[in-house]
C-alpha cells in the first residue's frame, strides 16, 4: 500500500486550482489523473497520483516530446516529503499566492536540472524516496490540479514568517 492516502490528508481544502500540463511549474506538488504506457507502448488505466514537479518540459534531444520529470508521493511518506522540504526550501508559487511549492525554480538551465536530481535525488532514490523518481509523457497527463500542503510546523517556520 502507498502513502497517497496520507498525502491527501495534508492538503489545505481551499478553492481548488486546476492547471493545464502548460501552467505547470518546477516546485509545485499537484493532484492528477495519469494514463501511464503500458509494456506495448499502450495508454494503460487512468490512475489518481501526487506529483512533487522537478522539471516541467524536459525535451529529449532529437525528439519533438516533451517530458516532465517528478516524484511520485506515492512511494514515501509525509515525513519524508517534510524532510526533502527542509533540505530545499519552500516558497510561494508566484502566479497562485499562498499556495506553497518547493524552492527548486532557480535551477535555470537542463544541466541544472540534471545536476538537482544526480545531488539531491539520486543518492537516496531507493531508500529513501522509494524509487519515487517518474519521467511523465505530457499527453497522458489530464485533470491536473494544484495542492497546497500542509508541510509541519518546523518546516514551515523555517520558510515562512507568522505573518506570511
Amino acid at each position: 500500500m502507498g502513502f497517497l492516502s496520507q498525502h491527501k490528508i495534508s492538503q489545505t481544502r481551499s478553492k481548488t486550482i486546476n492547471l493545464t500540463s502548460a501552467t505547470l511549474q518546477k516546485g509545485m506538488i499537484v493532484e492528477a489523473v495519469y494514463k501511464p504506457n503500458t509494456d506495448d507502448g499502450k495508454m494503460g488505466k487512468p490512475k489518481k497520483y501526487m506529483f512533487l514537479i522537478l522539471n516541467r518540459g524536459y525535451k529529449t534531444p532529437g525528439t519533438n516530446n516533451r517530458k516532465i520529470h517528478a516524484l511520485t508521493l506515492d512511494n514515501f511518506s509525509p515525513s519524508v516529503l517534510n524532510m526533502l522540504a527542509e533540505d530545499i526550501g519552500l516558497k510561494y508559487i508566484p502566479k497562485y499566492q499562498k499556495t506553497i511549492g518547493f524552492d527548486i525554480p532557480k535551477l535555470l538551465m537542463e544541466q541544472s536540472s540534471q545536476r538537482f536530481y544526480s545531488q539531491k535525488i539520486r543518492p537516496t532514490i531507493s531508500s529513501k524516496y522509494n524509487d519515487s523518481y517518474r519521467t511523465l509523457l505530457i499527453p497522458n497527463f489530464s485533470q491536473i490540479r494544484l495542492v497546497n500542503y500542509k508541510f509541519n510546523k518546523k518546516v514551515m517556520n523555517k520558510f515562512f514568517t507568522l505573518e506570511d
